[in-house]
């Protein structure tokens, strides 16, 4: 039987067109439950509707008043229901991304901080009509939007409103424009993690601040040289930091956050040492970072009380190190080197240009001590003096919060952190930032933040969506059409 044949028969042609216009209905109500534009498909599943009604108008011109009845009641059973799915899903919405990546649902830090708005959260996109930023910009938004009714979202190019760019010098080549309340911040990068440490920004009062010790031939963040920390300054005043240099003698402050101690040239001072552990004490929080050489003994004695062991060794990593360097070892959650805690929670990897291991005392995992990250089982290690160190899985990084006081994180590599590291693998600013944040208390931004990796996505300018909506909403309709009209003739002629 051909198919023109088929589709003549007019009961056949009726059901075909009925389940095609309930699943563009059905469609169109899933889509608008997600945030995405399901308007077009809800409108060409009424259309067919509507033409399906039309051309059974023949069938149903000797129909019964039952049945007529029968039908009508269908008709309208099936419309209660899709209207209800649409009204439930409207205001009970839910995202399940099967993305690697999950690039189409927001991190669990940022949904905590669209919980915390108190009132309208007002973005302008102030990106030029062709620029592909808009385009990410605009879909990024409508996840935000789609997690929470108080996010406002505005279309704005700066090439036709100067005035924005007199307020805004920098959304003149493209941002976005972040108020709530009376506050505004500048966001340059329309990706999740920025737009969302802006709404923290906005959310808090204070800057947590974080101090770094010098006086010792440490690296400090003043240094712009290859073994400063000026980009780890900038990378955290970015992120709602303020950082300070602490020089000798000047004492730590009460309001510090964070007390970072570098590795330092000479055995720093009794009085630095003795500072370092009553800012512990008091509550507030350290990190440590050691390298391989030579060990100090007043740092060493400090590590002890903490229940730390260090001997200055080197660590060469047979298994996982970088391009013919065995002093470079590579962690990696793929590799299974990151272990669970919330600051490596989310974590790609991260590289340590001569890191050295770790050792704990018996009472370490009393008083609190995680490892965070370890390095293969054939690993060796040399010590200071040349003879062979500690070998296999051993621990580079650890953290705990001692004795219900500040919250200390140790690791035996300060490089990574350094301007030449931090310029050839960027992505280890993202442990660096993962143990501020822990060490600053400020939990609810650990976890992963997708920047999605892998192939781009499809961005569809506007003029794509005018393309879609008319293939939609008014192509499948017409393409119906003409189908059913095909088949009318063929029929007519055999």
């Amino acid at each position: 039987m051909t198919l023109a044949r088929l589709w003549g028969r007019g009961p056949f042609r009726s059901s075909i067109l009925t389940v095609l216009s309930l699943g563009l209905l059905m469609a169109g109500v899933v889509a608008r439950a997600a945030g995405v534009a399901g308007d077009q498909l809800f409108f060409s599943g009424l259309v067919l509707g509507f033409v399906t009604i039309v051309m059974a108008r023949n069938e149903l011109s000797g129909a019964s008043w039952k049945t007529m009845a029968l039908l009508t009641i269908h008709a309208v059973i099936c419309l209660f229901i899709v209207g209800t799915l649409d009204r439930l899903l409207q205001h009970h919405r839910y995202r399940i991304d099967v993305t690697e990546s999950h690039r189409f649902v927001l991190s669990p830090a940022t949904k905590g901080l669209l919980a915390q708005l108190r009132g309208p959260l007002k973005v302008t996109v102030a990106f030029r009509s062709n620029s592909p930023g808009r385009f990410l910009a605009r879909d990024l938004l409508a996840t935000y939007r789609h997690q929470s009714p108080q996010v406002e979202v505005r279309f704005m190019d700066p090439d036709l409103k100067p005035s924005l760019a007199n307020r805004f010098p920098g959304a003149a080549s493209g941002a976005l424009i972040v108020q709530y309340g009376e506050r505004e911040k500048l966001v340059r990068r329309p990706t999740e993690r920025h737009l969302s440490l802006a709404i923290h920004a906005l959310l808090g009062t204070n800057l947590a601040r974080v101090g770094f010790l010098t006086g010792q031939g440490e690296a400090t963040p003043s240094d712009r040289g290859p073994l400063g920390y000026s980009l780890t300054r900038s990378v955290m005043e970015h992120e709602n930091y303020k950082v300070v240099e602490i020089a000798p003698g000047s004492g730590i402050p009460k309001d510090l956050r964070v007390l970072v101690a570098p590795y330092p040239r000479v055995d720093p001072p009794e009085t630095v040492m003795q500072s370092i552990a009553a800012f512990q004490k008091a509550g507030g929080s350290v990190l440590a970072l050691l390298e391989p050489g030579e060990v100090h003994p007043r740092m060493r004695q400090m590590l002890q009380s903490w229940g730390v062991t260090w001997a200055g060794a080197q660590v060469y990593d047979l298994a996982r190190f970088l391009q013919g360097d065995p002093g470079t070892a590579v962690v990696s959650k793929e590799l299974g080197s990151y272990r669970s805690h919330p600051i490596t929670e989310g974590l790609a990897s991260t590289l340590f240009p001569g890191v050295s291991p770790l050792g704990f005392g018996p009472d370490a995992e009393r008083r609190g001590w995680k490892p965070l990250a370890t390095v293969s089982q054939e690993s060796r290690s040399t010590l200071p003096d040349g003879k062979p160190g500690p070998t296999g899985e051993l621990v580079v990084a650890a953290a705990a919060r001692l004795d219900n006081a500040g919250r200390v994180a140790v690791l035996g590599d300060g490089d990574f952190m350094t301007n030449a590291s931090l310029a050839k693998y960027p992505v280890s600013q993202e442990l660096m930032m993962a143990l501020i944040n822990w060490l600053a208390e400020r939990d609810e931004l650990l976890g992963q933040w997708p920047d999605p990796p892998g192939p781009p996505r499809l961005i569809l300018a506007d003029r794509h969506y005018r393309a879609l909506t008319a293939v939609t909403a008014l192509g499948m309709p017409c393409l119906l059409l003409i189908i059913a009209l095909y088949c009318w003739l063929e029929a007519r002629r055999s």
